[in-house]
């Protein structure tokens, strides 16, 4: 039976940290994770806990009033997210608390399910090439069972690595003809590329998930043997699945990031990137845009996207378009001819203009 330690519920310990039991509320990143208590006679205390160990990219921010300008995304910190998102949100985890800063930040291991017998989200991501592990002193980490597994499953996972990356560079925005065998979701083909197009590699075919660069579609994930998509996911994936099922494409790989390949996916009648951003099935990611191998591609998917946008189809239902603050004549500084000054011309604009003893 488990116990109750501040009105938290104290999972089976099996060695000299504490555990505790929470359901998952909230995915922040790929190594944050906002964990709550079940409710007893009112709203239920919460905890953000920080992976141990690892580090995962920053999602990008929308500007606020601390951060008007907002924050840029790091690469494929969008994808570590989604992956600790689909593992746990709404469910029940076992997490412990190792180390707290004075600033309140909490540093721990979060497991899936009742105990620690259950997958270990911090190695799941290091596996799947998400997140990196920090590095610790070598006494410290000579002690640490986890953070040995840790550092073996980046290992692991830098070898295979390093033969996807020896592909990539061998066949880098190089046209290779494919067949579309799956697709995953609106944005995401599993392909089988034809001996022909694999000089080097006569009478071989190679199976290969590809992922579109420059874009983005609406998430699908399965639980329980379910599908459960966001909103318009499941109309992303027919789209595609409609266009390029088992149908003879061109793929050019572009980048790849850890074991993902990213690259363009071009078809007789268009590409299917492009058409997806038109009808309002998925939004340009703006890091990943300058990856478009396409001559013209990134400048008509912004085109397409700005299309749909304007629209308001489907993903952008519900699209505000910013507002930029007018500008009065009132409202602007007073003027010294032969003077340097600044005013707020909009938003986000500051016009800095030097004026010549101009009289009007």
């Amino acid at each position: 039976m488990s116990s109750l330690v501040n009105n938290r519920e104290e999972a089976r310990p099996v060695s000299t940290n504490t555990y505790f039991l929470g359901i998952v509320k909230q995915v922040l990143s790929g190594d944050t994770i906002m964990v709550r208590d079940r409710p007893i006679n009112g709203p239920p205390p919460e905890r953000t806990i920080i992976l141990s160990n690892i580090s995962c990219g920053r999602v990008a921010r929308k500007p606020s009033t601390g951060v008007p300008t907002g924050t840029s995304e790091d690469p494929f910190a969008w994808e570590a997210r989604e992956f600790v998102r689909t593992l746990l949100i709404g469910k029940e985890v076992c997490y412990s608390i190792e180390t707290e800063q004075p600033s309140g930040r909490k540093y721990g291991c979060v497991y899936v399910g009742k105990n620690i017998s259950g997958e270990n989200v911090a190695l799941s991501l290091v596996e799947q090439g998400l997140a990196e592990v920090r590095k610790l002193n070598p006494t410290v980490a000579a002690k640490n069972k986890v953070y040995q597994q840790l550092v073996t499953a980046q290992e692991q996972a830098k070898s295979l690595v390093e033969n996807i990356r020896s592909f990539f560079e061998s066949y880098k925005n190089r046209p290779l003809k494919a067949v579309v065998e799956n697709v995953r979701d609106g944005c995401s083909v599993q392909v089988f590329i034809l001996p022909e197009s694999l000089n080097e590699r006569p009478n071989t075919f190679v199976y290969l998930t590809v992922t579109m660069s420059g874009i983005k579609c609406p998430s699908i994930r399965y639980e329980d043997g379910k599908i459960v998509p966001d909103a318009w996911g499941l109309d992303a994936l027919f789209f595609t699945e409609s266009r390029l099922l088992q149908r003879d494409v061109t793929i050019l790989l572009e980048s790849v990031f850890n074991q993902t390949f990213v690259g363009s996916i071009l078809h007789p009648n268009g590409n299917i990137a492009e058409l997806l951003l038109r009808h309002g099935l998925a939004h340009c990611i703006d890091w990943n845009l300058n990856l478009v191998s396409v001559p013209g591609a990134a400048e008509a998917y912004k085109i397409a996207e700005r299309f749909a946008k304007e629209k308001r189809l489907r993903v952008f239902e519900n699209y505000q378009p910013t507002q930029t603050a007018e500008v009065h004549s009132d409202s602007l500084p007073t003027v010294v001819p032969g003077k340097i000054f600044s005013g707020v011309v909009s938003a986000r604009l500051t016009l800095f203009v030097l004026l010549f003893n101009l009289y009007f």
